[in-house]
Protein backbone atom coordinates (compact mmCIF):
# COMPACT_ATOMS: atom_id res chain seq x y z
CA UNK A 1 0.00 0.00 0.00
CA UNK A 2 2.69 2.52 0.92
CA UNK A 3 5.67 0.96 -0.79
CA UNK A 4 7.62 -0.15 2.27
CA UNK A 5 9.21 -3.58 2.50
CA UNK A 6 7.79 -5.92 5.16
CA UNK A 7 10.93 -5.67 7.27
CA UNK A 8 10.72 -1.88 7.24
CA UNK A 9 7.09 -2.02 8.38
CA UNK A 10 7.97 -4.35 11.23
CA UNK A 11 10.68 -1.93 12.30
CA UNK A 12 8.24 1.01 12.24
CA UNK A 13 5.79 -1.04 14.33
CA UNK A 14 8.51 -2.04 16.79
CA UNK A 15 9.53 1.61 17.16
CA UNK A 16 5.84 2.59 17.36
CA UNK A 17 6.28 5.10 14.56
CA UNK A 18 3.36 3.90 12.44
CA UNK A 19 -0.27 3.40 13.54
CA UNK A 20 -1.26 -0.26 13.82
CA UNK A 21 -3.74 -2.58 15.51
CA UNK A 22 -2.44 -5.72 17.21
CA UNK A 23 -5.14 -8.39 17.08
CA UNK A 24 -2.98 -10.99 18.81
CA UNK A 25 0.76 -11.55 19.26
CA UNK A 26 1.18 -12.69 15.65
CA UNK A 27 -1.37 -10.59 13.73
CA UNK A 28 -1.14 -6.88 12.91
CA UNK A 29 -3.64 -4.78 11.01
CA UNK A 30 -3.37 -1.30 9.56
CA UNK A 31 -6.31 1.08 9.21
CA UNK A 32 -6.19 2.74 5.79
CA UNK A 33 -7.44 6.12 7.08
CA UNK A 34 -4.85 6.14 9.88
CA UNK A 35 -2.05 5.23 7.47
CA UNK A 36 -3.11 7.98 5.06
CA UNK A 37 -3.15 10.48 7.95
CA UNK A 38 0.29 9.21 9.02
CA UNK A 39 1.61 9.75 5.49
CA UNK A 40 0.21 13.29 5.46
CA UNK A 41 1.82 14.08 8.81
CA UNK A 42 5.16 12.71 7.60
CA UNK A 43 4.77 14.62 4.36
CA UNK A 44 4.33 17.91 6.24
CA UNK A 45 7.31 17.07 8.47
CA UNK A 46 9.35 16.29 5.37
CA UNK A 47 8.52 19.67 3.88
CA UNK A 48 9.65 21.45 7.01
CA UNK A 49 12.86 19.41 7.00
CA UNK A 50 13.28 19.60 3.23
CA UNK A 51 13.07 15.82 2.71
CA UNK A 52 9.65 14.76 1.43
CA UNK A 53 10.45 12.91 -1.80
CA UNK A 54 10.06 9.37 -0.40
CA UNK A 55 6.78 10.29 1.27
CA UNK A 56 5.42 11.86 -1.92
CA UNK A 57 6.21 8.62 -3.68
CA UNK A 58 4.42 6.61 -0.98
CA UNK A 59 1.41 8.93 -1.18
CA UNK A 60 1.11 8.35 -4.93
CA UNK A 61 1.08 4.58 -4.33
CA UNK A 62 -1.71 4.96 -1.78
CA UNK A 63 -3.77 7.12 -4.15
CA UNK A 64 -3.32 4.65 -7.00
CA UNK A 65 -4.28 1.73 -4.76
CA UNK A 66 -0.88 0.03 -5.09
Amino acid sequence: MIGYKVGALYKLVYLRQIPFIKLNPRVLRFDRAEIEAWIESKKSQGRSEGNGQQLKSAEKRVESGG
